[in-house]
């Protein structure tokens, strides 16, 4: 309790901890955590032995970080980033996939709990802004990128619809940025919020992204062919082709 106490109250004390937790995840944790999967693995028990392993790895690294000030979502996160490293890491994604399922409806059900139902109603107008906003540059970005990564124009537009909508690791941010509980509260509304209308927009958008592509050959055919073609090799072809266009 006391090095906890201490942790906690001196800043200078938490910065060096975490720096040594995150040293030591990513010199001891990379040499030992996937040999330690793999030679599990590899074990006539391991279907059963695996699984236990690394749900107790999770829950101790997200443990180990807490006690030295780093968010439990932290820890947990460099438990998944050195696991992953695992030879085997295939078969933790599947043992993993039921625990993650179970694990994801009871996150949404305690961050569910913190958003009182006055907070909605105040939340609305925000949550339709930055949904706003969110719908234009999301796709925009992940599409151009896309298109860059020499993709074709509807493959690029279709996954700038699937991954329009925001992943639960903003609710981890807001949780561990230190806010007055009722500023916490609006925000993850408009999180909240915002994440389910996108949500609901992502497979039409991936569904309706060749018929976008014909409209935009209807409307700008120039442009359609800049973005139906795959993407050039080097930036002065993309120069080239824009200036053309």
């Amino acid at each position: 309790l006391g090095m906890e106490h201490e942790v906690q109250s001196a800043p200078g004390v938490r910065l060096l901890w975490l720096l040594g937790f995150v040293a030591a995840c990513a010199t001891l944790g990379v040499f030992i955590v996937p040999r330690l999967f793999d030679f599990i693995h590899e074990r006539g028990n391991s279907r059963l032995l695996l699984p236990i392993v690394l749900i107790a790895y999770g829950l101790g690294m997200a443990w180990a970080g807490q006690r030295v000030g780093v968010p439990e979502s932290v820890g947990a996160f460099l438990a998944g980033s050195l696991a992953a490293e695992a030879r085997c890491r295939r078969e933790l994604e599947a043992y993993l996939h039921p625990v993650k399922e179970l694990f994801i409806a009871f996150f949404f059900l305690a961050i569910g709990f913190q958003i009182a139902p006055g907070a909605l109603l105040a939340a609305l107008p925000w949550a339709f802004g930055l949904g706003l906003v969110m719908l234009l540059v999301r796709p925009l970005v992940i599409g151009g990128g896309t298109w860059l990564a020499n993709e074709d124009g509807v493959t690029a537009l279709a996954l700038g619809a699937a991954l329009l909508p925001i992943g639960e690791f903003s609710f981890l941010l807001l949780k561990a940025a230190p806010l007055p509980a009722e500023d916490r509260q609006l925000l993850f509304a408009i999180t909240g919020l915002t994440m389910f209308g996108l949500a609901l927009l992502a497979e039409p958008g991936v569904a309706a992204a060749p018929r976008l592509c014909r409209v935009i050959g209807r409307r700008a055919p120039r442009l359609c062919r800049v973005i139906g073609r795959r993407a050039p090799q080097n930036l002065t072809d993309l120069l080239v082709i824009l200036r053309a266009s």
